[in-house]
């Protein structure tokens, strides 16, 4: 018999009860923290590939013939190392009144590139227009290749770790009804798929140009 107190047993007991209820309360708050975790990148992946989805729809849906300049010009290119999917666009917006001003301008050029080997950054480049004139480039940089005035743009990265971009073409104005994983220049209305990959998350986005006559008419 016991005089007022516990047993050893009952402390050794009660000890073990403790220490299995502390480490299933530990158990269970590691789990719900690691499905947190989880919902959270989920979250965040999604977040990101509707972001990437919505900026290429959106080239297609803004896009504007402004005097020979192609309204649409899309790439998709493949090497052993590496794929990069490019989108060009003249996205509508109203034109700067003085070149030399470009301040109140919101027309412009942009680029969207996705590359696997980058990261899979999504980076934005962008030049302004006055009428058909590029204000943007240096004018001592005029004489550059169309790449590397595009190099020298204005540049942000708007996504990173995106694992797959694809972009696909249907140019209505040709009359095919062939998808095509480039464009060199729209004849007419353009339809374009547009799926994007982040983590596990997989985001589509369908998208028509919406302006078929040129904006800006260029003089002789």
């Amino acid at each position: 018999m016991k005089a007022g107190g516990f047993t050893l047993v009952e402390l050794l007991v009660a000890s073990v009860i403790g220490s299995v209820t502390v480490l299933g309360a530990y158990v269970l708050l590691a789990q719900a923290s690691e499905v947190g975790e989880r919902l959270g990148e989920t979250s965040r992946d999604r977040a990101a590939a509707r972001l990437v989805a919505q900026e290429f729809a959106l080239a297609v849906e803004s896009s504007l013939l402004a005097g020979s300049t192609p309204q649409i010009i899309g790439s998709t290119e493949h090497s052993a190392s590496s794929s990069t999917v490019t989108l060009t666009s003249v996205v509508s917006g109203h034109l700067a009144r003085n070149p030399a001003d470009p301040s109140n301008a919101s027309t412009r050029m942009q680029r969207l590139t996705w590359s696997s080997g980058s990261g899979g950054h999504v980076r934005l480049r962008t030049r302004l227009l006055a009428g058909v004139t590029d204000i943007t480039t240096p004018r001592g940089s005029r004489g550059l290749s169309e790449q590397r005035q595009w190099d020298s743009a204005a540049d942000r990265v708007i996504a990173e770790g995106v694992d797959r971009v694809s972009v696909n073409y249907l140019d209505l104005g040709t009359g095919s009804a062939q998808w095509r994983t480039s464009l060199d220049r729209a004849a007419g209305r353009v339809l374009a798929r547009v799926t994007v990959r982040v983590g596990s998350q997989v985001v589509e986005r369908s998208a028509s140009s919406r302006i078929t006559s040129p904006l800006i008419e260029e003089t002789p």
